[in-house]
């Protein structure tokens, strides 16, 4: 699903779909963070940038909550919780083909996800931050040996 834009009187730019606007998602044009809601779920970030979770979200239906198929991405959850129904083999956060890095992930919880919470596997010089992956059925966070893990935790994940 390709995302579009809006600003608001704040200067943040919102995630809408196609159908809502007809400005292209471009994070690099604009100075503040482009806001994630659980309403533009699931998604893919196709732009460098900064993105951020603006709410909790859970997602069902078998597709990660986010693909970041982008390099030079970060995306902060902002606290929130990306939760997933626990019932396909899915991550709630993955690296697309086009994810070469760097990658920034950060402050946040993944959980209940049937696959790794988050990969980012083949991403160079990834960096996971204050991240806690939950219940999930796969790894809680799944990157290559390169990266950079800082204050993350792993609660009760079947590291399969």
């Amino acid at each position: 699903m390709s995302m579009t834009s809006t600003g608001d009187a704040t200067g943040r730019w919102h995630a809408r779909h196609a159908r809502n606007t007809a400005h292209a998602l471009n994070p690099s044009q604009h100075a503040a963070d482009v806001l994630l809601f659980a309403a533009d779920l699931p998604t893919t970030i196709n732009w460098p940038g900064r993105y951020r979770l603006a709410e909790d979200a859970t997602i069902t239906g078998g597709q990660p909550a986010i693909t970041i198929d982008a390099s030079n991405v970060s995306l902060d959850l902002g606290g929130h919780t990306l939760a997933g129904d626990g019932h396909s083999a899915t991550p709630g956060i993955l690296a697309g083909k086009a994810c070469k890095g760097p990658v920034t992930v950060r402050n946040g919880t993944i959980m209940r996800w049937g696959g790794d919470g988050l990969r980012l596997v083949g991403v160079r010089g990834c960096r996971v931050d204050a991240i806690t992956a939950q219940g999930n059925g796969g790894r809680g966070i799944a990157v290559d040996a390169d990266a950079t893990l800082i204050a993350c935790t792993s609660i009760a994940n079947n590291d399969r």
